[in-house]
């Protein structure tokens, strides 16, 4: 597999999130950038500083009705609707301007996590900020998801909580040291959650954690699935298949953080431990050594449409 470079500009870029909007156009963000949109015909155009995006980093992205809310390291959250930019910061009720994610679950419900402030519900109704009961708001969120009851779970660097009607309740650590941290959420097939942490993915279920033997030394494994298709699991050199009992199968050698697919049926992934590349690849399997940033893989070795890390589900 030979990555062929998308565009000069993009050398060195590094990749947080990606994402599909509903005209098939890939949506990236990034650090430093902002938001970079690649056309289906392969044009690229961004949505930077110069365009009023508040800042330049983009850490999440929810394509909804009313447009695109963009998830901003210090800017707080921006809509935007065609080349309007609006913005929605802590001048305005949010909880906090570094939001680290935003996402609209399958109820429609637009949810927004934040670094040491709180998770945010953006709609419907007002805006309000949960915490638990003693009115702490949690540490630093980087996982959102919506298990098929309705439950809200979001993981952090204090490890699993759960949305019990307007608290947020702490669920607890899935693991010592930095699998305490967890990055990712996923239901598990048969029941109860799999969660990636900073160190191995485990299961959780009935108030039980338990890591999955062939995940014991996996890096901040990201984890993301679209029912009834296997999980995915991205870490920082591997992509990987979950089979229903947690046995991994390893499916290519390649930087992956944050997968989507295209209106083609091919998958793009873009790099999250180091990014310096934003790349393109016709065949599956870049070796060892290929160029950091955004790859992509066709659709006969991919993991099925509209897959999404660590969104609502």
């Amino acid at each position: 597999g030979v990555l062929q470079p998308v565009d000069p500009r993009l050398t060195g870029v590094h990749v947080w999130t990606l994402a599909l909007d509903r005209d098939g156009r890939l949506l990236v963000g990034t650090r430093g950038l902002g938001l970079v949109i690649l056309d289906r015909d392969g044009r690229l155009s961004m949505v930077g500083l110069a365009e009023g995006l508040p800042n330049s980093v983009v850490r999440g992205i929810a394509v909804t009705d009313d447009g695109l809310w963009l998830a901003t390291a210090g800017g707080g959250l921006a809509r935007l609707r065609g080349e309007r930019v609006e913005v929605l910061d802590s001048s305005r009720g949010l909880s906090s301007d570094t939001v680290t994610g935003v996402v609209a679950d399958r109820k429609g419900v637009l949810w927004a996590t934040t670094a040491g402030a709180g998770l945010n519900r953006l709609w419907p109704g007002p805006l309000t900020t949960f915490s638990d009961a003693r009115g702490r708001r949690g540490g630093f969120h980087y996982a959102l998801h919506r298990d098929p009851a309705g439950t809200i779970w979001v993981g952090s660097n204090q490890g699993l909580s759960r949305l019990i009607g307007d608290q947020l309740e702490p669920v607890g650590a899935p693991g010592p040291g930095q699998a305490s941290t967890v990055v990712s959420i996923v239901d598990a097939p048969g029941g109860g959650l799999w969660l990636g942490t900073r160190v191995g993915v485990y299961h959780y279920r009935d108030g039980a954690f338990a890591v999955l033997p062939d995940t014991v030394d996996w890096v901040q494994p990201l984890l993301w699935s679209t029912p009834p298709d296997p999980v995915h699991v991205a870490t920082g050199d591997r992509l990987y298949q979950l089979d229903g009992t947690g046995h991994a199968e390893l499916l290519t050698r390649l930087p992956a953080r944050n997968p989507g697919r295209d209106a083609d049926g091919a998958n793009w992934i873009g790099a999250g431990i180091r990014s310096s590349a934003c790349c393109s690849a016709a065949s599956a399997a870049p070796g060892p050594g290929a160029a950091d940033g955004w790859s992509r893989w066709p659709a006969a070795r991919s993991p099925a449409s509209g897959a999404t890390a660590s969104a609502c589900g």
